[in-house]
């Protein structure tokens, strides 16, 4: 009996002696790399930037919706006014942000199918964006779009490379003043 108890004592120093031992050869192996190790690894600005314009792209949906329920309505046809605001660029750096890298219908080569065509970019839109009334306001749904893209470190020698794909929807309850957003 006293040999099992003793067992646990000397099994439990052996945990500690290998943790620590872990922990030096971790510290070893930074210091002969001249704490360089953190050049190999992706920044996440990219994606910040990328979470912060698409902010700004929700916020500008949202001013356009209001703006095209001020013009015709809230049972006008809200869907083509928005749909010719955001042909005519009043979409800003929106357009930007939603065409480079999209995905949508699992095809990744709308960016280039739509400069300059009016006619691709209002059929995008009626594709995209579905408008609904709902007890007095618009309930207006983003369909799923999605972006790819590769994120890179700056050092060429060391680089763990990551294919990043980012989707999103959002669903606006509006009416004539503000617009909220509901999912």
């Amino acid at each position: 009996m006293d040999k099992m108890n003793k067992g646990g004592q000397f099994f439990a120093l052996y945990i500690v002696l290998l943790t620590l031992f872990m922990c030096g050869l971790v510290l070893g192996m930074y210091y002969v790399q001249g704490g360089g190790f953190n050049n190999a690894l992706v920044s996440p600005s990219f994606v910040l930037k990328m979470q912060d314009d698409f902010e700004l792209v929700q916020f500008q949906e949202k001013e356009m919706i209001v703006s095209s329920i001020k013009e015709v309505g809230i049972n006008g046809d809200v869907e083509n006014a928005f749909c010719d605001k955001f042909v005519l660029d009043e979409f800003e750096g929106g357009r930007d942000f939603l065409f480079s890298g999209l995905v949508y219908k699992e095809r990744d080569d709308w960016g280039a199918s739509f400069s300059g065509d009016i006619a691709g970019q209002k059929r995008f839109c009626g594709d995209v964006y579905s408008f609904s009334e709902n007890g007095g306001k618009v309930e207006v749904e983003r369909g799923e779009l999605g972006k790819t893209f590769r994120l890179q470190a700056n050092n060429e020698k060391k680089n763990f490379v990551v294919d990043m794909k980012y989707f999103y929807s959002t669903k606006y309850l509006c009416d004539g003043d503000k617009c909220e957003v509901v999912e």
